[in-house]
C-alpha cells in the first residue's frame, strides 16, 4: 500500500471519528445485557447484533463526517480549532488539513448513511423479520433524525440540538439491538440506556459552551449562544438531577441495597467535578475533560451493576 492511499484512509477513518472510543461504551453495555441474560447463545443473534453495531458504526461516522463538512464550509471548525482554550486536535479535523476534498467527505458521509441503514435492514432481516413493527419504525425514524443532525433542518445548531440528537443516537443504539433480539424492551434496560444518553449529553453541552465564539460568527445557535453561560449552567444541573433520579429508579428496580451507592461513588464524584468546573467556575476545558470522564465512568460503573445484578453478587442479588 502507497503512502498516499494510507494517508488517505487514515484521513477517513478521523473524518468518522469512530476512532473516538468513547464510542464503544454503548455497544459493549448492550452486549453485556444481551450475554448476562443468555440472548447471545444463538448464532442467529450474535451475527443480528453484530450487524446492529457495524450500522451504529455507519451512522456515527456519516454524522461525524457531515458535521465536518458543514463547520468546514460555515467556518465554524477552523474558528474553535484555532486556539488551544479546549485542548482540540486539529488532526482530527482532515477537512481543515487538506487531507480530503469537500466532495470526498460529502461522498463519504452519504455513503455511510445508506450503508448503515442497510445494515441495519440485514441484522433485522437475520432475525427472521421477527422485530416488532415498532422498532423497525423506530430505527427508520432515527436514521432520519440522524442525518438531520447538521444537514437538511440542522438540529445540532439549534438551542439543545444537539444534545438532543446526541440522546437520540445514544439510547437508540443501545436499546434497538435488544429490542431487536429480545423481542421486549424491560424497565432496566430503559433506566441504562437513558443513563448512558443522559450522561453524554453534558459533552456537547460544555463544548458548545467553549465554542460560544465560534459559533456565534457562524449562525449556529446552540444552547451556549442562545442562552448564554446561565444556560449552560441550568442544563448541567438539569442532567445531574434526572440522572440522581434514574439511579434511584434504577437501584429500586434491582432490588435496591445500601450497599449498591459504593458501586456509584466514583461516578458521583466525576460527577461532582464537572458541576464544579462548569456550574461554579464555568471553566469549559476541565468541565468538558470532566464530562468525558463522567461518560466513561458512568459505563464501567453500569457494567460493573448489570454483572452484580445478573450473577447475584452479594451487594445486588
Amino acid at each position: 500500500m502507497s503512502a498516499k492511499t494510507t494517508e488517505k484512509l487514515v484521513a477517513y477513518v478521523r473524518l468518522s471519528k469512530v476512532s473516538a472510543y468513547q464510542h464503544f461504551y454503548l455497544w459493549i453495555l448492550v452486549s453485556m445485557v444481551l450475554w448476562c441474560e443468555g440472548h447471545l447463545d444463538s448464532s442467529e443473534n450474535r451475527i443480528a447484533l453484530a450487524c446492529f453495531i457495524v450500522a451504529s458504526i455507519f451512522s456515527v461516522a456519516s454524522s461525524a463526517a457531515a458535521d465536518d463538512v458543514v463547520g468546514f464550509r460555515d467556518g465554524s471548525d477552523a474558528a474553535n480549532y484555532s486556539g488551544e482554550y479546549l485542548s482540540r486536535d486539529v488532526r482530527t479535523k482532515p477537512l481543515l488539513l487538506g487531507m480530503l476534498t469537500e466532495s470526498q467527505a460529502v461522498t463519504f458521509a452519504t455513503t455511510a448513511w445508506f450503508l448503515g441503514l442497510m445494515t441495519g435492514f440485514v441484522g433485522i432481516g437475520t432475525l427472521g423479520w421477527r422485530v416488532p413493527v415498532a422498532g423497525i419504525i423506530l430505527f427508520v425514524a432515527v436514521q432520519m433524525i440522524l442525518v438531520q443532525y447538521n444537514w437538511g433542518v440542522r438540529i445540532s445548531a439549534r438551542p439543545l440540538g444537539c444534545e438532543a440528537v446526541m440522546f437520540v443516537g445514544q439510547v437508540s443504539a443501545t436499546l434497538l439491538p435488544y429490542w431487536a433480539i429480545t423481542g421486549r424492551v424491560t424497565a432496566l434496560v430503559v433506566y441504562l440506556t437513558l443513563l448512558q444518553g443522559i450522561w453524554l449529553m453534558t459533552i456537547p453541552a460544555v463544548s458548545n459552551a467553549g465554542d460560544v465564539d465560534g459559533d456565534r460568527a457562524a449562525g449556529r445557535n446552540t444552547t451556549a449562544v442562545v442562552a448564554g453561560p446561565e444556560g449552560v449552567r441550568a442544563e448541567l444541573l438539569s442532567v445531574w438531577v434526572v440522572s440522581a433520579g434514574l439511579l434511584v429508579m434504577l437501584c429500586r428496580e434491582a432490588g435496591f441495597r445500601w450497599s449498591m451507592v459504593l458501586v456509584f461513588l466514583p461516578l458521583l464524584a466525576v460527577q461532582g467535578l464537572l458541576l464544579w468546573s462548569g456550574v461554579v467556575q464555568q471553566n469549559w476545558a476541565v468541565a468538558r475533560k470532566a464530562g468525558f470522564a463522567s461518560y466513561g465512568v458512568g459505563t464501567v460503573t453500569l457494567l460493573v451493576f448489570v454483572l452484580g445484578y445478573s450473577f447475584g453478587w452479594g451487594w445486588a442479588a
